[in-house]
């Protein structure tokens, strides 16, 4: 337990989801008209997997997600080959970094 971080934390997770069969061409290739963006409800809202991200990085990542002050998150479809499900970024944030000059 002495990994988890105790400070404030900022996010980036892009949730990655595979393309339906009809986005593609009998050739492979990904149609023109495929959507460039997941907007399919049965996809899930944005701010839920979010929430259950943050719910899940809880007392593995970190001490609790009210440590979290800065989030960007994106739902994207696998291009090909890659994996379905979530890259994460963590990182703390310096508070003497966030107030800087107030001049």
């Amino acid at each position: 337990m002495d990994d988890i971080i105790k400070e404030p934390v900022e996010i980036e997770v892009v949730f990655w989801f595979k393309r339906p069969k009809l986005h593609y061409l009998p050739n492979g290739m990904i149609r023109q008209s495929a959507p460039m963006y997941i907007t399919n409800k049965n996809k899930g809202d944005l701010d839920k997997h979010c929430r259950s991200l943050l719910d899940s990085l809880t007392k593995s990542a970190f001490a609790d997600d009210s440590q979290v002050v800065s989030l960007q998150a994106e739902k994207k479809y696998c291009e090909t080959e890659c994996q379905t499900g979530a890259t994460i970024k963590i990182r703390t944030i310096n508070e003497k970094n966030i107030l800087g000059d107030m001049s």
